[in-house]
């Protein structure tokens, strides 16, 4: 394993196989063929303007992400196709999501951001059993009200 991933903030696990997501600050990393003995890493992270913090003042260093939650999906097809969505959220209030479809590589895009500083409290749920209902976020901060927000998917 690399010296970058040696102090995971977050493990993320696949929902169909043994696979799993290592956050490290702000970059994640695909762990796949665990189980086979050859482990590999497929790194990827926010492209330029995701990573700039929406309060810059407010620290010198890279926001990092605090949390993460898996999107509610009750779909049956989305389920038979095994998509995985996830949301990271960083301790600026920046939100990721993170989205797999069958067997493809992971994605990773800009879903929004809370208008006040996040701290692990991070979750989301539906608001029906929908298939394309939005999902809604739920974050608290260490020093706000925390906020809930929409976000469509």
């Amino acid at each position: 394993m690399s010296t970058e991933y040696r102090a995971t903030i977050l493990l993320i696990p696949a929902s169909y196989s043994p696979d799993f997501l290592l956050v490290s600050g702000h970059k994640v990393a695909y762990w796949k063929n665990i189980l086979t003995g050859s482990p590999a890493a497929e790194c990827f992270s926010p492209q330029a303007p995701l990573d700039e913090p929406i309060h810059p003042a407010s620290s010198l260093r890279l926001p990092i992400y605090t949390a993460w939650t898996r999107g509610e999906r009750h779909h049956k097809q989305w389920k038979e196709q095994k998509n995985e969505a996830f949301y990271l959220v960083r301790d600026d209030g920046v939100i990721h999501q993170i989205g797999r479809a069958r067997e493809s590589l992971y994605t990773i895009a800009r879903a929004g951001s809370f208008a006040c500083q996040a701290s692990t409290a991070f979750t989301s749920f539906l608001a029906s059993d929908k298939y394309r209902d939005p999902d809604y976020l739920i974050v608290a901060g260490e020093s706000s009200e925390g906020q809930i927000i929409q976000v469509s998917t």
